[in-house]
């Protein structure tokens, strides 16, 4: 959404920033009202995309600033996520519960009860069930900083500025909110929570890994649409890959990999 935006409110800034804004704030509220969509749906239409995108555009803009864009987009979301979690997760429940009995219904016309095959799906969906329950709004956030990330990289071809995105680097206290979710994983009452701090948190460090990939390796990156292909779906394929990328990103925050490679270009640009 964030190219979208940005495109249709490139020119002629503040009537079209003001009419694309307007158009999505009143299809979100004409959606609840004839009852199509939910209240968690409204939140993340108006607040985790509208409100999210308004904050988004206005920064990169005034300040070009993508770390607090990335920070500030995660912030929104985990409150909007917060709220759906306090006061729409009895709600949330059920619908998935009744999602999963569907599932199996329709599971147990292809295979018979008791055989290998329904035991192994049934065992799929009963995992995937617990993971949604218990890392669904986490998840939520961590999708929303990386599409986040993505969306500055691809709006940035669509500006005269360059926000230099593949510069990114994480403020430096996510490092104690990390510290933070790692401990209380330690502790059995609050280790889903800090589970679950841990996977948003990750989000960060993932796109500070990727930017450092792009920054080390995007003379062969731009020069081949292959290898950005095979690089991306090695990503999508290889959750261990995944991993890497976040703590090699984490390893950053202390050794910087580009500050070498900084320096070089800064001391070139002085002798010219």
């Amino acid at each position: 959404m964030i190219p979208i935006a940005g495109k249709y409110t490139l020119r002629n800034r503040n009537e079209n920033n003001f009419l694309f804004f307007l158009g999505w704030f009143l299809s979100a509220i004409g959606l609840i009202l004839i009852n199509w969509i939910s209240v968690p749906s409204f939140l993340n239409i108006f607040f985790g995309i509208g409100v999210n995108l308004i904050l988004i555009l206005i920064i990169l803009r005034r300040y070009q600033n993508v770390e607090l864009a990335v920070t500030i987009s995660a912030i929104i979301n985990t409150l909007t996520a917060t709220v759906k979690y306090l006061f729409y997760h009895k709600e949330f429940i059920s619908g998935l519960e009744l999602s999963v009995k569907q599932s199996i219904a329709l599971l147990s016309t292809k295979y018979p009860v008791g055989t290998k095959e329904y035991d192994v799906f049934k065992e799929i969906i009963d995992l995937s069930k617990d993971i949604y329950i218990n890392y669904n709004y986490s998840l939520s956030v961590l999708v929303v900083i990386i599409c986040t990330w993505i969306g500055i990289a691809v709006y940035n071809r669509e500006e005269s500025d360059h926000y230099k995105w593949f510069h990114y680097r994480t403020m430096n206290y996510f490092v104690y909110v990390l510290t933070i979710g790692l401990i209380l994983t330690l502790i059995k009452p609050y280790k889903l929570i800090g589970l679950n701090i841990l996977i948003a948190c990750s989000g960060f460090f993932l796109i500070q890994g990727l930017s450092v990939f792009w920054f080390l390796f995007k003379t062969w990156l731009i020069q081949s649409k292959l290898l950005v292909v095979i690089a991306v779906l090695s990503l999508l394929l290889n959750p261990y890959l995944l991993v890497f990328t976040a703590l090699f990103g984490l390893i950053d925050m202390w050794y910087d990999f580009r500050k070498l490679n900084l320096q070089e270009e800064t001391h070139e640009n002085n002798i010219n």
